[in-house]
């Protein structure tokens, strides 16, 4: 990804930059971070394998840890 100055690049120029980072920009504007983040993983895993030439093994991949109030607040 380049470097972008908004003086001289246009809203589609913008949307190609924003694309090439592997994001979709419709989920950057929508208030849905668990969505975001799911398409923002499909989208580098597909990269990563694109490059490795083999596929990714996510199978340890959809773990989830879920803190207690008191836990997240802890130090």
């Amino acid at each position: 990804m380049t470097a972008f100055d908004s003086t001289k690049a246009s809203l589609n120029d913008l949307l190609r930059e924003i694309r090439e980072g592997a994001l979709d920009p419709a989920l950057l504007r929508s208030d849905d971070f668990n969505r975001f983040i799911e398409d923002r993983r499909r989208r580098l895993v597909a990269l990563i394998e694109h490059a490795m030439g083999k596929q990714v093994n996510l199978a340890g991949e959809k773990e989830e840890y879920e803190l207690t109030e008191a836990e997240s607040f802890a130090d």
